[in-house]
């Protein structure tokens, strides 16, 4: 097989995932995972993203675009330091390198990278509903854990709850953040060296079901 153009990183949607190595998964039908230089009954289909050009795309574009990318489950290796799902699913976005086969023309998808799975796009918007009445409070850091810590708001009686992935750091502490992480260590509390217990911070508190939680 050969690259469609060098070193250019493609971007594309996922339209069906692929089995897993082990003939697992929730795609319905045929074998497992298909192998590099054919299509297996396995292979999962990548619809490619359409580009941005001044010219508008031409037939030719078109039709290349419509064309479908397969992808095996060797294609793509999730980071652990991210915690990326172990596999694509269906309207993930990813990016990749596209190599075509010479021998039946199929294209393939290549060191896949995920950029936004529909299960966090999904997480997003049902947080950006919640933020839309949610009320701004303030309080203090009652207690800091591995991932996760708790909130004394000055309007309510009960601590809010909230995850580091919420958090919003000032541009000072954005900058501590990135030395920290020159040194490679994965610690959460050590990749937040700003926040302390009894520090005083803003944040919106969101109810959501099964209990309350809190956007820092």
């Amino acid at each position: 097989e050969k690259e469609v153009v060098e070193e250019k990183v493609w971007e594309g949607v996922v339209e069906l995932s692929c089995m897993r190595e082990d003939g697992g998964g929730r795609r319905g039908g045929g074998g497992g995972g298909g192998k590099k230089g054919g299509s297996g009954s396995g292979d999962g289909i990548i619809r490619l993203k359409q580009e941005d050009d001044n010219g508008g795309d031409t037939d030719e574009q078109q039709k290349q675009n419509q064309m479908d990318v397969y992808y095996t489950p060797s294609d793509y290796k999730p980071t652990r330091k991210q915690q990326q799902p172990s596999r694509l699913e269906r309207k993930d976005v990813i990016q990749f390198k596209l190599f075509i086969e010479r021998r039946t023309g199929k294209r393939y998808a290549r060191d896949i990278t995920l950029i936004q799975s529909e299960r966090e796009r999904q997480r997003l918007e049902r947080e950006a509903k919640l933020l839309e009445n949610a009320p701004l409070e303030r309080g203090k850091m009652v207690s800091i854990k591995d991932g996760y810590g708790f909130l004394r708001s000055v309007s309510r009686l009960e601590q809010v709850y909230f995850h580091f992935s919420h958090l919003e750091l000032a541009d000072d502490d954005v900058d501590d953040v990135e030395e920290e992480g020159e040194g490679g260590n994965d610690n959460n509390n050590n990749r937040l060296p700003s926040l302390k217990e009894g520090q005083e911070v803003e944040f919106y508190v969101v109810n959501e079901q099964g209990g309350g939680g809190g956007g820092g």
